[in-house]
Parts: structure tokens; C-alpha cells; sequence
């Protein structure tokens, strides 16, 4: 009879040599005879880690903190598997805990995901205090540069520009320098320049996390749908929990009427709490499509809720109410969308007529 020890060793030469599913294999079947072992629950999460199993990796991590709440390891490793899965707010408490538990081994590691996982959140200047810190350690590191400097772009432009040189004067040829150039065409909507730098960083870094989608997302914005959805593929490929492009490949399918595809990815979206009410309004354009006026109505609804001026939502209401006969409620979305139309339009001529003022 095979014993735990026999089982632990096979699995740490399994690491060794690279075969992390047969070493996942060894720690389980180890863990079927210590179930007890919060370390062999530990390792295993590291293993499913390197396998990009990251789902996988929560479920043992949780289960060695279970058994050892202080292993610092296990909460610096589910929080960023928490963070590659979106649930953002537990890989912060994670993150922190690991940081509290061994400020000095988990300080290089935790400092710079939770600095990317505060930017996740949208809590720019948060992000920028946690990779400031993580910088001081490693000044001339390329990535916590970069992730630095895409965090200050939002609300210190200035301070960006100088990161993004010391990057330049580190290493010009850096694909995070290429890839930052493209983001910078990107939202100058330089869109075939940017295309062009993110190709240059794809052929230097071909397995970044992220570079397929901003390929795939560059095509989308120039309605170039096909190529769009070849490269959005390509990212949930090597990132089935990527938000953005299942948000984005939603709104292809909604566009070529394919809604049944489109919801698949659209609920993807949306359960990653993705902060985009477009993700209801796409839902309910790819309901309506499937004849489910109701559910459609809500996810409108949604839209309304968070966007009152907006008048193509009206529109839509009124719609779907149309569909379900609701005439009341038609006439009243109707209302809205003529009044708030009005208003658009009111507002336009009194730019036009400002403007030739000048």
C-alpha cells in the first residue's frame, strides 16, 4: 500500500519536472489519507495555481486556511487567484491578510496585486499607494513601472509621462513600453497605429495576459467584427474569466443576431460584475431578439435606472413593451424618449450656434 510520505514525494518530483496535473494527482490522493494537512492543501493550490486552474487553487486554499488560518502563502495565493477570477474585494481582504501575517516574505508579491487589484476596483489612487511602495523595493522593474504608470494615466497625467520615460530609458525595447504606446494611440483613437503597437508587443511577448484582448478590442471599436472576435476568443482561451471580452464578444453576436451566443457570454460578463450598464442594455437587446420581453424589460430597466438622460434606452422600453401589449407603459417610454430627444437636439443647435459665435 502506497503511503502519504510516497504520495508527497512523488508529487514534489512531479513539480519539479513540470507535470503539475500528475502532481495535483499525488496531492490529492495524499490528502485522501492526511486529510488533515494544511500544507499538503497548501501545495496542491499552488500546483492548481500553475496550472491556471485558479477556481481549483481557491477551493485548497480555503481549505488549508481552514485548518491553519496563518499560513501567509495560502492568502497571498488566493488572492490572486481570487483577483485573476474577478472577485475582486476578496482578493484585497486575502492580499492584506498575507501582508499582515508576513509583511517582509509577502511584501514584493502582495504590494503589486493589490496595487492591480485596487486599479480592478477603480480605486486609482489606492493602486498607485501600493505599487509606490512595491516600486521602492525594485525601482528599475519594468512591470510594477508600467502597472504604475497605467494607474497614475487617470488622475495624474504628468506623473505617467514620467514613469512611462524611465521605462523608455531602462528598456526602449520592453514590449510594456510597446504596449503602453498602444494604449496611448488607443484612447487618442488612433486606432490602425495602436493596432500596429500592439502587434510589435504581441511578437515580443505572446503569452501577456490581456494582449489579446486589447487586439480584439481595438478591431471592435472599428466595427471590425470578425477579427474582433477571433482575438476576444483567443483571450478567453488563455483567460476564461477575462470580463471585458465576454462583454465585448456579447455585443458582436448581439449585433449579427446570434443572441443565444450573445447571452452566454453577456451573463459571463455580468456575473464578473463588470461596471457597464451596457452589459444590461445588451442583454436586453439579445431577449428581445429570443421574444423574452419581460426579461428584456428588466435588464432596460437597469439601463434607465442608472442613466436617466439617456434617451435610446426609452426607446428600447418602449419597445419591449409594445411587445407585451403593456400600452401604458409604452406610451409613457415614448414620452420620455421624445422629451429627452428634444432636449439632445435643443442642446446640439446651442453648441453649433456657440461655436460659429467664436
Amino acid at each position: 500500500m502506497v503511503t502519504a510520505r510516497q504520495h508527497l514525494q512523488a508529487a514534489l518530483s512531479a513539480q519539479q519536472q513540470g507535470q503539475f496535473g500528475k502532481a495535483a494527482q499525488e496531492y490529492e490522493a495524499a490528502l485522501k489519507i492526511v486529510p488533515g494537512s494544511p500544507d499538503v492543501f497548501q501545495n496542491l493550490g499552488l500546483v492548481y495555481h500553475l496550472m491556471n486552474q485558479y477556481q481549483n487553487a481557491i477551493s485548497a486554499f480555503e481549505k488549508a486556511l481552514k485548518l491553519d488560518p496563518q499560513l501567509w502563502a495560502s492568502n497571498l495565493f488566493l488572492g490572486i487567484a481570487c483577483y485573476k477570477t474577478n472577485q475582486f474585494d476578496r482578493a484585497v481582504v486575502a492580499l492584506k491578510r498575507a501582508l499582515d501575517l508576513n509583511p517582509k516574505s509577502a511584501e514584493i508579491e502582495g504590494r503589486y496585486w493589490l496595487g492591480v487589484t485596487y486599479k480592478a476596483l477603480g480605486q486609482h489612487q489606492e493602486a498607485a499607494r501600493e505599487l509606490e511602495k512595491r516600486l521602492e523595493l525594485t525601482p528599475r522593474d519594468i512591470e510594477v513601472l508600467y502597472a504604475l504608470s497605467d494607474t497614475c494615466r487617470s488622475f495624474a497625467p504628468e506623473k505617467s509621462a514620467e514613469l512611462l520615460q524611465r521605462m523608455l530609458e531602462i528598456d526602449p525595447h520592453s514590449y510594456r513600453v510597446k504596449q503602453m504606446e498602444a494604449e496611448v494611440l488607443e484612447q487618442q483613437e488612433k486606432y490602425p497605429q495602436a493596432l500596429e503597437a500592439y502587434q510589435a508587443a504581441y511578437r515580443l511577448k505572446p503569452d501577456l495576459p490581456g494582449l489579446r484582448f486589447a487586439l480584439g478590442s481595438v478591431h471592435w471599436k472599428m466595427r471590425q467584427f470578425d477579427e474582433a472576435a477571433r482575438w476576444l476568443g483567443k483571450e478567453l482561451d488563455f483567460n476564461p474569466h477575462h470580463a471585458l471580452s465576454h462583454y465585448q464578444l456579447g455585443n458582436i453576436y448581439v449585433y449579427q443576431n446570434q443572441p443565444a451566443k450573445a447571452l452566454v457570454h453577456l451573463q459571463q460578463a455580468l456575473d464578473a460584475k463588470v461596471p457597464l450598464t451596457d452589459v444590461h442594455r445588451d442583454l436586453g437587446k439579445a431577449l428581445v431578439q429570443l421574444k423574452r420581453y419581460d426579461e428584456a424589460v428588466h435588464h432596460f430597466s437597469r439601463v434607465a435606472e442608472a442613466e436617466p438622460d439617456d434617451d435610446a434606452i426609452h426607446a428600447l422600453l418602449a419597445g419591449a413593451y409594445r411587445k407585451l401589449g403593456r400600452r401604458d407603459e409604452e406610451e409613457k417610454e415614448l414620452r420620455l424618449f421624445q422629451e429627452l430627444n428634444q432636449k439632445k437636439l435643443e442642446r446640439v443647435q446651442r453648441q453649433t450656434q456657440s461655436a460659429r459665435r467664436r
